[in-house]
């Protein structure tokens, strides 16, 4: 075989290779490059096929139709090498064709990559493409050019494919290394992970949970050894989810099949309570707490979560419901909307409802109509100051029942913060009965400070009598000094003037006198109004005024001027001074001289006046100072021991406190404090 002919042959088999190199890189610019066009492929390798076709079928080769002879060529001294002599094969336009179809295609691979590939591509999609564009560009023109006759030159066709094979080769090698550093990436996040679960699996145990995981689509979910613990597997035991839900108590089975079927249809969240059977222990309530991911078309696929033991919880719960359901009074628990939702049997029992209508109804519902814009009021200044305290210190509470009718309650209001939100505890007794027992107690107590009132009025009798005589006496002599002006020959009308207003003086004294007595004996109702406390010293000072001077005592006023009023009983108060003062006189009886009783009037803080009475007598032993105010303790001879109890009765009704001090200088001081209009008792 010549050189001319062995030469051919060779440059006939070359295009096999050089076409499945094409073909190939094809195949692998598609997959460097996913976003490049899948319509390209068919159109290139068909092509390349025909081209080769052509090789085989038209000619010598594809690029000689026949070649006649070799030139031997020198290149810079080296030994010669031979270039082609012949006729060019028409057909070779089928390589030049494919060719600009592969630059085509690469071209559009760059734009394609830019519109929708992802950054890694963007980076690699220019260098590379334009590396292949060269490389293709360099060979066919160079096989054109040589073909053609227009260079005598040897047809250099592996070197630019080698540059694209070294292009391929340098993209393979980039992956296989960046699958090596996936791969060691990957083992350390294998590590890692590995790591990551045991250490959620140690506090997990440690704080009492399990772990478990379950891909929905296989039949057994996984449980880590504290999960498996809580729900008592051995180590055998299996772990499916028929298995795992025959350990669920049968009254709760079917509510764990609801649940989780309502988790899977909604949003994947997972928060279910349920019993399992522990032995003899009894039944352990377990809450399972996880995520469902699910699918873009919402089927589930994986879930995981926590299993953690609140069998003490529950058990706590229900000794708390035990313990509000013994309660006597009535308990509510209302949400931050002012909606009750719980309630005890007491709350049913006091205002007619069944727990399921209490349920769920406004606070205010259980408020009479005229009461509820003021209880809102209320429950709006509780609600900025949540603190535990008695509701509507000082006012009358009602609260309305079923059937319209209206109850007293004493209510208490308890703030709680919990993961739901802010709630209110409110505890509400009836007092219907104890009011009623407290109004009994009022009578007994008003009737008993008249007969107090009636007892100190008749050992003023003498002073009364004595205070009664001196105005008698003036209108009689007034009116007997008139009839003499008046029979004079010329009637002195001036000096009757003078005698007749002297009459309506004493009267009035007289009449004064007598009214603030009646008052005293009457057996009214108790009735509270504003009062000026200074007033009601000198009305009863008028009263003792003739009994002091009788005994010898000096009465000192020092009241404070502009008070701020109070709220009280007129006559009990002045009963509670008269008692106050006519024990002090009694305990300066043995005292030979300087008798003086002071009677002083101030304010204390800004809620109180306070009212003293001091005497210079023996005073009042430091132990007795508490125990004189005990019925039937008494320090005077053949006294009853009455008098400060009842006092201190009328005080504390009044909300005020009475007490009593020893003086450095001798003597006692007797206090009663009283509230200011519009101040609550005083504690």
């Amino acid at each position: 075989m010549g050189a001319v002919e062995y030469w051919t042959r060779l440059l006939l088999w070359v295009h096999v290779p050089l076409t499945t190199l094409l073909i190939g890189l094809v195949f692998f610019v598609h997959q460097q490059f996913p976003s490049s066009r899948r319509g390209w492929i068919a159109p290139l390798i068909g092509l390349s096929l025909a081209a080769l076709a052509a090789n085989f079928l038209t000619g010598e080769n594809l690029n000689f139709r026949e070649v006649a002879a070799l030139t031997p060529i020198h290149v810079w001294g080296a030994s010669p090498v031979s270039a082609p002599i012949g006729e060019p094969n028409p057909w070779m336009f089928l390589g030049t064709v494919n060719a600009v179809l592969m630059i085509a295609f690469l071209v559009d691979t760059i734009v394609a990559v830019r519109l929708r590939g992802g950054s890694n591509e963007r980076q690699r999609a220019i260098p590379v493409c334009v590396s292949i564009i060269v490389f293709l560009l360099l060979a066919y023109t160079w096989e054109a050019i040589v073909t053609s006759g227009l260079l005598s030159a040897p047809l250099l066709v592996a070197p630019p494919f080698l540059g694209i094979s070294l292009v391929m080769a340098y993209l393979m090698g980039t992956d296989v290394l960046q699958a090596a550093e996936s791969t060691t990436d990957l083992t350390m996040t294998r590590r890692r992970l590995r790591e990551t679960e045991q250490q959620m699996e140690l506090a997990a145990s440690a704080s009492g949970q399990g772990l478990w995981s379950w891909d929905i689509s296989a039949r057994d979910p996984w449980l880590s050894p504290s999960a498996r613990a809580l729900l008592g597997l051995a180590p055998g035991d299996g772990t499916d989810w028929t298995g795992l839900l025959q350990r669920v108590s049968p009254d709760d089975r079917e509510r764990v099949r609801t649940e989780l079927a309502a988790a899977m249809r909604g949003d994947g969240n997972i928060h279910i309570e349920f019993r399992i059977a522990s032995g003899e222990s009894g039944a352990r309530w377990m809450l399972a707490i996880g995520k469902i991911l699910l699918r873009p078309d919402h089927a589930p696929l994986h879930s995981y979560g926590v299993v953690l033991d609140v069998t003490d919880r529950h058990m706590a719960e229900e000794r708390f419901r035990l313990l509000v359901e013994a309660m006597p009074a009535a308990i509510l628990l209302v949400d931050d909307k002012g909606s009750i939702v719980f309630c005890n049997n007491q709350a049913e029992s006091t205002f007619g409802y069944m727990g399921e209508q209490l349920i769920g109804m406004a606070i205010e519902s259980l408020v009479p109509e005229r009461y509820r814009a003021e209880r809102s009021h209320l429950r709006g200044i509780f609600a900025g100051k949540p603190t535990s305290r008695p509701m509507g210190t000082g006012l009358e509470l009602f609260a309305l029942r079923r059937d319209g009718s209206e109850i007293a309650v004493e209510i208490g209001l308890t703030s709680i913060q919990i993961a739901q939100g802010h709630f209110t505890l409110v505890s509400i007794s009836d007092i219907t009965e104890r009011k009623r027992m407290e109004r009994d107690m009022a009578v007994q107590r008003d009737e008993l400070a008249h007969l107090s009132r009636a007892a100190s009025l008749s050992a003023l009798s003498g002073s009364l009598a004595h205070e009664l005589n001196q105005p008698l006496t003036a209108i009689l002599s007034n009116a007997q000094a008139g009839a003499r002006f008046l029979a004079r020959e010329t009637p002195d009308l001036d000096e009757v003037a003078v005698s007749l207003a002297n009459i309506v003086d004493n009267a009035k004294r007289a009449g004064d006198v007598i009214r603030k007595l009646r008052s005293m004996l009457r057996n009214d109702r108790t009735d509270f109004v504003q009062l000026d406390i200074n007033s009601v010293v000198r009305d009863t000072m008028l009263i003792v005024r003739s009994d002091l001077i009788d005994r010898r005592v000096e009465a000192v006023l020092d009241l404070s001027e502009e008070l701020p009023r109070v709220k009280g009983d007129r006559v009990q108060l002045q009963q509670v001074l008269l008692n106050l003062i006519m024990n002090a006189a009694d305990a300066m009886s043995e005292v030979a001289r300087g008798r003086r009783l002071t009677l002083r009037t101030l304010v204390n803080g800004r809620s109180a006046v306070e009212l003293q009475v001091a005497d210079v007598g023996p005073g009042i032993p430091e132990r007795d100072l508490e125990r004189v105010f005990e019925p039937f303790v008494t320090g005077k001879r053949g006294g009853m021991g009455l008098g400060l109890s009842v006092c201190t009765m009328i005080v504390q009704a009044h909300g005020g406190k009475l007490w009593a001090t020893r003086n450095s200088a001798g003597g006692a001081t007797l206090h009663f404090l009283l509230p200011v209009l519009g101040y609550g008792a005083i504690t």
